[in-house]
């Protein structure tokens, strides 16, 4: 599954290198602990909301450096 995902990734162009990630065999597997499962379910949504507008906006930073350096 995971093989068909990436393959199907590379068909689409969207990326200007190859995806070179590793697909491994799963051998053993460690659930988070409890705190961890479903946190934004868990915690209000304006503690949620703020992380993902940080997230967002590191995205938006690192792809204006991007942009920066493919024009140099």
């Amino acid at each position: 599954m995971a093989e068909t995902s990436k393959h199907a990734l590379s068909k689409f162009d969207k990326y200007k290198r190859p995806i070179v990630t590793k697909i491994l065999l799963v051998t053993l597997f460690w659930s988070a602990e409890n705190f961890h499962q479903e946190f934004y379910k868990k915690f209000s949504s304006v503690r949620y909301k703020k992380m993902e507008r940080v997230r967002q906006q590191c995205l938006a930073m690192q792809h204006s450096q991007q942009r920066k350096y493919e024009q140099v």
